[in-house]
């Protein structure tokens, strides 16, 4: 775990399953992230898909600057070594 004072700067990585129902089923994927500063960078297993988020401007995540910002490609970037870690351990 990063302290606290550290997390802004530093960012972090996660990884949540989305789901539709209650029940586990062989459709619920992951969702991974990665977040530094108010920059969230998410890519959906399900659809292939990647959205990004400025969570101080928008901290509900409804417009999603993937395709708009400079900063989209530089947060791919952060994202995808862990990402490809993560798929390979499900191997």
């Amino acid at each position: 775990m990063l302290p606290l004072k550290n997390y802004p700067q530093n960012g972090v990585f996660g990884e949540a399953i989305g789901k539709t129902s209650n029940h586990e089923k062989e459709t619920d994927k992951p969702i991974y992230f990665y977040q530094e500063n108010d920059l969230k960078i998410i890519y959906r297993e399900d659809n292939k898909s990647w959205e990004m988020y400025d969570l101080n401007r928008d901290s509900q995540e409804l417009n999603n600057l993937i395709d708009t910002s400079a900063k989209s490609e530089d947060m791919k970037k952060k994202l995808m070594p862990q990402l490809n870690r993560w798929q390979q351990n499900k191997k």
